[in-house]
């Protein structure tokens, strides 16, 4: 008999019998397989597929509380707002005739940790604190020559085109579509930029200055940046390293802090679960902006999707 569990044999028992005898399969923790062999004729007489066993459920209780919460929200125009809530007892039940088995729990412990071990260097989720600025923006970088062969797009609210230089101009990949979207601070045209004392024509110019200094050869560049200042709706707070073509299809990762404070403090890189609807909503977003006012810089030709 074989117990198997993530395609590794945990535990084999081996019995000799004779004919009509009675086989106990012992108490494996995983699939079990049974296979009747001959040894001196090395036949295998029979076999039954695959098993596994119920060890052990759950039963969710939630009885409903004959009283609700009652909650008074004193708001900031003077009004007060308040409502209830229905509260639920979770009662879990469980039951169970597993026994202990120091095996399953091994393994249970090394599928955990290739897990681990497999989004670390996928970077699949990554946490960043304070002081782990160089390590934070190695991973953006590591991404961006991983996934954006063909195309790459950074969506961040306070980008800005040392952000643009400090990431995308890692890209390793000769005119590869790359697409930057910042929303140039503020809502308005005819403001002053938030958190600067500079008008927002004083930032653009200086923005495009960064980039277009003659150090630069910007070679194999096919940049754009674009903000949604002054739009309908401008405004967004998430913030995204968006891939939308690779070979796997869409890929997009929540960046969890703008690209300027990148490990300056705790915030978590990971992967999202619906890329392709993150990408959809970059490019809306995106060819909504035609104003020439909007658009920062070209670095070669036209860059629409």
């Amino acid at each position: 008999m074989i117990s198997e569990n993530d395609d590794i044999i945990n535990d084999t028992a081996i019995y000799d019998f004779s004919d009509q005898e009675i086989v106990i399969q012992g108490n494996f923790d995983g699939i079990e397989k049974l296979i009747l062999w001959d040894k001196y004729n090395r036949l295998t007489l029979g076999a039954v597929s695959s098993v596994y066993y119920i060890k052990e459920f759950y039963l969710g209780l939630r009885p409903i509380s004959p009283e609700p919460r009652t909650v008074v929200i004193n708001e900031s125009d003077g009004t007060k707002n308040s409502f209830h809530v229905m509260l639920q007892h979770s009662v879990p039940s469980k039951i169970s005739r597993r026994e202990p088995s120091d095996i399953s729990g091994w393994t249970r412990k090394r599928i955990y940790k290739e897990k681990i071990d497999k989004v670390a260097k996928t970077l699949e989720f990554v946490q960043y604190l304070h002081g782990d600025k160089e390590k934070a923006l190695n991973d953006i970088r590591k991404l961006i020559n991983m996934y954006g062969e063909n195309c790459v797009c950074l969506w961040d609210p306070y980008l800005t085109a040392r952000d643009i230089m400090h990431t995308l101009y890692y890209s390793s990949s000769m005119f590869a579509k790359i697409y930057a979207l910042g929303s140039g601070y503020a809502s308005k045209r005819g403001t002053m930029v938030q958190g600067t004392n500079i008008s927002y024509s004083e930032w653009k110019h200086e923005q495009i200055s960064i980039l277009t200094e003659p150090g630069n050869n910007n070679l194999g560049l096919d940049l754009e940046f674009r903000v949604s200042r002054g739009m309908d709706n401008a405004g967004f707070h998430d913030r995204f390293l968006i891939f939308p073509n690779t070979d796997d299809g869409s890929k997009a990762w929540s960046l969890g802090i703008s690209v300027n404070a990148l490990g300056t403090s705790h915030h978590i890189l990971q992967s999202t679960s619906n890329p392709q609807m993150i990408v959809d909503g970059f490019f809306k977003f995106w060819n909504n902006i035609t104003d020439a006012d909007n658009i920062i810089w070209r670095s070669r030709g036209k860059t629409s999707r």
